[in-house]
């Protein structure tokens, strides 16, 4: 059992893999800057993408409390969500 939580421990959560994948593309950006390749406009539908990714998140977190179950991927779940953007992929988090 006490291996378990060591292992457990050691393992790193999706949001520092995000944030470390983060800092890399930011510094490499900056130390090797390229040409702009999308114009103006289309800039701007990046930032729908950008809102629209941590309001599924929000939303996805907020209907799990609503049944009771849990979000953390490592604790035992009380239910079975198919409703929602469940019912279009089994994790929301990759549409």
């Amino acid at each position: 059992m006490a291996e378990n939580t060591q292992t457990f421990r050691r393992f790193r959560f999706p949001p520092t893999y995000f944030n470390l994948s983060w800092i890399s593309m930011v510094s490499l950006r900056l130390l090797f800057p390229e040409p702009q390749i999308v114009s103006f406009p289309y800039k701007l539908l990046g930032i729908l993408f950008l809102l629209l990714g941590p309001w599924m998140n929000l939303w996805a977190s907020s209907y799990f409390k609503k049944v009771n179950t849990t979000v953390k991927p490592f604790e035992i779940s009380q239910h079975l969500v198919t409703s929602g953007f469940f019912s279009i992929s089994r994790h929301p988090m990759h549409l």
